[in-house]
C-alpha cells in the first residue's frame, strides 16, 4: 500500500548564532525556490571540511581557509541562478534563504578571511625550500587562535545547514552522522520544535525535542501524533556547548 506524502511545514522559526551581528533570529516562510535553493546549499555545506570538528593534529588550516571562501563563489552562484525568488520582499521580522545564506557570508565568513588569510599567507612565506607544509603550519603560534576562531564559523555554518536541511526536508547528511533506533518522544499534533541545546534540562512545548531528551542531539523527522506515528532520530555529534539553533515547525 502507498503511503501517503508528509506535508511540507509552511513556516519555520529560525535562530542562528553570527559571530559578527550576534543573534540572527526570524519567521521564514520558503517559497518553493527557496526551499530548492536550501538543497544546494545544504548539500555543498554537508560535504566540506569547513563543517568537521577538526583536532588540533587534524586537517590543514590553509584547507578551511580555502573551503570557506569557496562558499562565497558558489552562495552567489545559487543567488544568481534562482534570483529574487529566493529574496522575496517580506516585513520586519521574517527572513529568507537570501537574507540567511547573506548574512552567515558577511557575518561569519569574511571576518574571519579578511582577518586570518593575510596572517596565514605571511607565515606560510617563512616556509624553508623542502620543508614540510604540514609540519610548518602547526609550529605556527598562532595556529590554536585561527582554530578557535574557525570552530566559531563552523558552529554558524552547522546552524546554517541544519535549518536549510529542515526547510528543504532532507535527512540528515552532516559528517559522522550516524542512526539511532526509532524512539516514542510523545506529543501530538502538527508542530514540532527542535532545539539545539547543552545537556543541561530545558524547558520545551508538548512537542519539543532537546539535548535533555537525547544526550546526542540530532534532527527529528517526525513527530509521534494521535494516530501513533513513528519518530525517527539522527544524531549529529556532540551538541553545542549552550542552545544556538531554534527551528519550529508551524503549519
Amino acid at each position: 500500500m502507498r503511503r501517503a506524502r508528509t506535508a511540507k511545514p509552511k513556516q519555520f522559526t529560525v535562530k542562528l548564532a553570527v559571530p559578527l551581528f550576534g543573534e540572527v533570529s526570524g519567521v521564514w516562510e520558503p517559497v518553493d525556490a527557496e526551499r530548492r535553493a536550501a538543497w544546494e546549499l545544504y548539500v555543498e555545506l554537508a560535504t566540506r571540511i569547513s563543517v568537521v570538528d577538526l583536532a588540533p593534529d587534524e586537517g590543514l588550516l590553509r584547507e578551511a581557509l580555502s573551503s570557506l571562501y569557496s562558499l562565497f563563489g558558489i552562495t552567489r552562484g545559487i543567488l544568481r541562478s534562482y534570483g529574487p525568488d529566493v529574496a522575496p520582499r517580506r516585513g520586519p521580522g521574517y527572513v529568507s534563504f537570501g537574507i540567511l545564506a547573506v548574512t552567515v557570508l558577511n557575518g561569519a565568513l569574511r571576518p574571519l578571511l579578511a582577518t586570518w588569510h593575510p596572517r596565514l599567507v605571511a607565515y606560510e612565506a617563512t616556509r624553508r625550500e623542502g620543508a614540510d607544509p604540514v609540519a610548518h603550519e602547526r609550529q605556527w603560534a598562532q595556529a590554536a587562535s585561527l582554530r578557535s576562531e574557525l570552530d566559531a564559523v563552523r558552529r554558524s555554518l552547522t546552524q546554517l545547514a541544519n535549518a536549510l536541511a529542515e526547510v528543504a526536508g532532507a535527512g540528515d547528511l552532516m559528517p559522522h552522522a550516524t542512526a539511532t533506533e526509532p524512539q516514542n518522544i510523545g506529543g501530538g499534533g502538527d508542530r514540532m520544535t527542535i532545539v539545539a541545546a547543552s545537556g543541561h534540562a530545558a524547558r520545551r512545548c508538548p512537542n519539543q525535542v532537546g539535548a535533555a531528551d537525547y544526550p546526542m542531539f540530532g534532527q527529528v523527522d517526525r513527530v509521534r501524533g494521535a494516530h501513533g506515528r513513528r519518530d525517527r532520530h539522527r544524531t549529529m555529534g556532540r551538541p553545542p556547548s549552550k542552545p544556538q539553533l531554534v527551528v519550529s515547525r508551524l503549519v
